[in-house]
């Protein structure tokens, strides 16, 4: 058979499996089927769907169903809010820690560079006006320790 005769027949079979086929309808379509083997087999089997569907028992909900899953929702919709705002409270604490030990750390190292390059308050290191090459030993305050400076020989 032609495939747009066998469209039109298709769409009948659901037709009639609903019961919504006049007589004419009825007979045109059991004609068809007897002479297409594709559409008798697709016939047989949305029947046999329909008979099995209608063979399905049905059962009523329990009385509270409907509330007792919205009430069950509503518990699970609160639990997630509170994990999520439990989980903001942490990720905005380590947020802040982690910005305050930048900033504390970034204070130190920038004061550590400073005062090894002598840009610190309070040290000053007076240089004799001429002095021979040689090793001097000045002690670092902040750090109590002694450094080695070499000096060169320097005109004033």
């Amino acid at each position: 058979m032609s495939d747009t005769k066998c469209f039109y027949y298709k769409k009948l079979i659901n037709e009639y499996l609903n019961g919504e086929l006049s007589n004419v309808e009825k007979l045109s379509l059991m004609e068809h089927l007897d002479v297409c083997f594709q559409c008798k087999r697709e016939f047989e089997i949305l029947n046999k769907i329909s008979n099995m569907s209608r063979e399905v028992k049905r059962f009523k909900a329990p009385e509270n169903f409907e509330e007792s899953l919205r009430r069950k929702i509503h518990e699970k919709k609160r639990k997630k809010s509170k994990v999520m705002e439990v989980l903001l409270i942490i990720a905005a604490s380590v947020v802040l820690f982690i910005t305050g030990f930048l900033i504390s750390s970034n204070y130190i190292l920038t004061s550590y560079h400073k005062e090894k390059n002598g840009f610190a308050e309070n040290k000053k290191i007076e240089i004799p006006k001429k002095v021979k090459p040689q090793e001097i030993e000045i002690k670092d305050s902040n750090y109590k320790r002694w450094k080695k400076v070499y000096l060169e020989e320097v005109s004033h």
